[in-house]
């Protein structure tokens, strides 16, 4: 009896010892809605990326792990945001080393797609990508974004990204734009503060 009792405590060791990255991957939720995507770049690394759709309709929980960069592998929490529609790999700057990106859409009228996105620091390190809001004097007559009430689509077309929309006219409902599409194109560009994307209109 005695033996049996040693046997199963190794055994319980072992297994604890040999899972650790697994302890870190499991939601502490049980009952957990978490789903795991893992995206592999070009050059081979790993970005994996945990949506936990349990929080509500409307949320989604997201981390976003890093794994065989050579110098630094991270692990980032974006918290509660909307729900995540799509999740992609683009190299916008054309410098070899593929950025993730995903795709989060509001549940309100307004259907509002946001980006979220993380560079590559030529596969040594990954860094968040800094992406600005749109600001008031961006919807202002004759701006890029001027019209703009979400319905917007990210997508990539001839390695650009591109936010796509409907434009608003003053006298438009929610659901009945009339004043045609609008294209603004985002590239990439390494800052002194870090990675960021920049707008021009089409």
């Amino acid at each position: 009896m005695r033996r049996a009792t040693v046997f199963l405590l190794l055994a319980m060791t072992f297994e604890a010892c040999t899972n650790p990255k697994q302890k870190k991957t499991v939601p502490a939720e049980p009952n957990a809605q978490v789903q795991t995507e893992e995206f592999r770049t070009k050059s081979g690394k790993v970005f994996q990326v945990l949506v936990d759709k349990s929080i509500s309709a409307s949320l989604n929980n997201v981390i976003v792990i890093t794994r065989e960069f050579e110098n630094a592998n991270d692990t980032f929490k974006l918290g509660a945001i909307d729900p995540v529609e799509t999740i992609f790999l683009s190299d916008l700057d054309g410098n070899g080393f593929e950025e993730l990106y995903l795709v989060s859409r509001s549940a309100g009228s307004g259907s509002y797609a946001n980006l979220y996105g993380f560079a590559s620091n030529r596969d040594k390190s990954v860094s968040p990508i800094y992406i600005p809001p749109i600001s008031e004097k961006q919807l202002e007559k004759g701006e890029r974004f001027e019209g703009f009430m979400g319905h917007n689509t990210f997508k990539i077309e001839n390695g650009k990204l591109v936010n796509e929309f409907p434009v608003y006219l003053k006298s438009d409902t929610n659901a009945n734009p009339t004043g045609g599409k609008r294209e603004v194109i985002y590239g990439l560009i390494a800052g002194e503060a870090g990675w960021r994307l920049v707008s021009s209109q089409n």
